[in-house]
């Protein structure tokens, strides 16, 4: 079986019936603290507000009368279904019902909030929402107890008026309860790194404590700029953790999504790469996949879309193509929290789903299917037309396991199992790779040229398919290739030219290379800025251990003296063992942002995991 990932962009508008093509998204009413999301979509242009109660499918206009002196700018939807609306010119807060007649007009402060995720409201029905300013003497956080009608200040800190350091945020970013601890409420202010903040309150906003400082993983940022981790404006809650996809670059050129402890979320566990530009929503799909939106501003030619697997991997999926290549904000944090089936809409900046679109339909779908003859007929293997799924036992001989090796180094019968396919003989990592390259289609440079390091020759064969130009080079061996550059070591390959490619494949290379730093470099050297370096290492060679560095158990890794000199008295080249966090804290401290993809083999239940490192721009060291 194999699975397809399709993401459609549609402007509202044509995707139902009754919306004004420029009317502006406002909300999808959801609640992430009951996991409830509504059907129901809102939208609004000049003195009309547009109300659709099938998830799009058709729209009826509301006349607002009376009480609205400019179009309505935001909406938030209360647990009894009235509203808590903000027009922007001038800025004002009003409570109303379900069909928008005024209840009463609330007594709050100047400022609007800033998007979906700058207000909420509690299980126990307490409603805050924080605002944005650009130049204010003081920032609120408000408070109503009693659905709206009523509204006290829970937090005030110092806006930004003047220098930087005499203030203690530029403006609030989000303002969220957290649905697993009932009374909890976190809010987060922005924009200098200064700036980048987070207060806790566990009793419904009557105290706060400022979180203290972020402490980033090895590798991710300066320690003095870890605050930049906490420059957010969507995120999404679990039991134990707590993630956002960063509003920022990260003085790395890449924003990451932060995964931190729910109870503690200063406290950073990870920090995955995401794309070029910063994001701006982070979508809940289901329990299991989140989406995470970027805005344009650096990359203004497109808008990187990233899926989010169980919090611990990320997916990225092809990017959304900007109508004319200026800066965007894109969704600007207006978005849905929460899809339906994989419905779901946000604000449109650009008309990046359609010209003039301000209201964007977002469907996002699986497929699980058979897989087709030209991919996985009679057996699983993605790659070969005719083939059918067989186990055939292979590897290396049993006396090459030697103590210490890893656990998960499993031998049955004197030899180590693994699928092969008969007909084109590929194994599993290179039908994993092959999924990657499926998925990450739009994000792979697989029209450019391909640096092939010592490619066995299925991987020879389907890599030609994939990429514009192929060079294959190895240090002993041509692997049946006889355009193969031979001598070139992956530690100094003074004979390729610096960034000469667009992308590169390690498939069981860097499993013998304990200088990994050297190897990685050189990889960096010959990159393009923004290349892609793509490499495996056999899974008993990777252990999780967190203390774990880099360890050679032994020299005679394939038991073959062609392939090594002498060493020590031993034949063979050294078998090492990694620690997976030092293999990416190596990435990145030689120029790369990097993360691992496990994948599940098309032709068994099998999973393989490749590393995926990017090169980012004048990071060389």
């Amino acid at each position: 079986m194999a699975t397809t990932v399709t993401l459609n962009l549609t402007p509202a508008a044509d995707a139902g019936q009754g919306l004004h093509r420029r009317a502006v998204f406002l909300e999808h009413p959801s609640s992430p603290v009951r996991n409830t999301v509504s059907r129901e979509v809102i939208a609004a242009f000049g003195p009309d507000v547009y109300r659709s109660t099938n998830l799009g499918e058709t729209w009826a206009a509301v006349r607002v009368e009376g009480w609205a002196p400019s179009t309505v700018y935001r909406c938030f939807t209360l647990e009894d279904g009235n509203r808590v609306v903000q027009t922007q010119e001038p800025a004002a807060t009003f409570l109303v019902d379900p069909d928008f007649n005024l209840i009463s007009p609330c007594e709050t402060g100047a400022h609007n909030w800033h998007g979906t995720w700058s207000v909420d409201q509690s299980a126990a029905g307490v409603v805050m929402y924080a605002e944005y300013a650009s130049a204010t003497e003081r920032l609120h956080v408000w408070r109503s107890k009693d659905g709206g009608r009523n509204w006290d200040t829970a937090l005030e800190i110092r806006g930004m008026t003047g220098a930087r350091e005499d203030a203690d945020a530029r403006h609030f970013h989000t303002c969220q309860a957290d649905p697993h601890q009932p009374g909890r409420w976190i809010v987060s202010t922005g924009d200098h790194f200064t700036h980048c903040r987070v207060w806790i309150s566990d009793d419904e906003g009557d105290r706060w404590t400022e979180a203290p400082a972020p402490v980033a993983p090895p590798g991710i940022i300066a320690p003095r700029r870890a605050r930049q981790l906490l420059r957010y404006t969507a995120v999404i809650f679990e039991p134990d953790v707590v993630c956002w996809p960063t509003d920022d670059l990260l003085e790395r050129g890449q924003a990451g999504l932060v995964v931190a402890d729910r109870a503690e979320p200063t406290r950073i566990r990870a920090v995955l790469p995401l794309g070029p530009n910063e994001m701006r929503s982070y979508v809940r799909i289901d329990d299991r996949f989140g989406l995470a939106i970027a805005q344009a501003k650096h990359d203004t030619d497109r808008a990187e879309v990233f899926l989010t697997e169980d919090w611990r991997s990320v997916i990225p999926l092809p990017a959304i193509e900007s109508p004319d290549g200026a800066a965007s904000a894109f969704t600007r944090s207006v978005c849905s929290r929460m899809a339906v089936d994989g419905v779901f809409f946000s604000f449109d900046d650009s008309g990046f789903a359609g010209y003039g679109c301000r209201t964007a339909r977002w469907e996002l779908k699986f497929r699980t299917r058979s897989p087709s003859p030209a991919e996985a007929p009679d057996g699983g293997c993605n790659i070969c037309a005719p083939g059918a799924e067989q186990r055939i036992a292979e590897g290396f001989p049993e006396e090459v396991r030697r103590e210490g090796d890893p656990e998960g180094y499993q031998v049955r019968g004197g030899v180590r199992e693994e699928y092969v396919c008969p007909v084109c003989k590929s194994r599993g990592r290179i039908r994993a790779l092959h999924t990657l390259l499926a998925q990450a289609r739009g994000f792979l440079p697989t029209d450019g040229s391909l640096l092939l390091v010592s490619g066995n020759k299925q991987e020879q064969r389907f890599l030609a398919k994939t990429f514009r130009e192929v060079v294959h080079v190895s240090l002993v061996g041509d692997h049946d290739d006889p355009n193969c550059i031979l001598g070139v070591d992956i530690r100094d390959m003074h004979q390729v030219e610096t960034g000469r490619f667009d992308a590169a494949i390690a498939a069981g290379v860097l499993d013998y290379v304990p200088e990994l730093d050297k190897a990685l470099r050189e990889v960096a050297r010959v990159l393009k800025p923004g290349g892609v370096f793509l490499f495996y290492i056999q899974p008993y060679r990777v252990v999780d251990d967190p203390r774990a560095t880099v360890r050679v158990t032994h020299h005679n890794a394939l038991a073959h003296e062609a392939y090594a000199p002498q060493q020590g008295g031993q034949t063979g080249i050294p078998n090492c063992v990694f620690g997976r966090d030092w293999i990416k804290l190596t990435a990145r401290r030689t120029g790369f942002a990097i993360d691992d993809y496990p994948l599940q083999d098309s032709a068994s239940e099998l999973r393989f995991t490749w590393f995926m490192a990017r090169r980012l721009p004048d990071k060389i060291s």
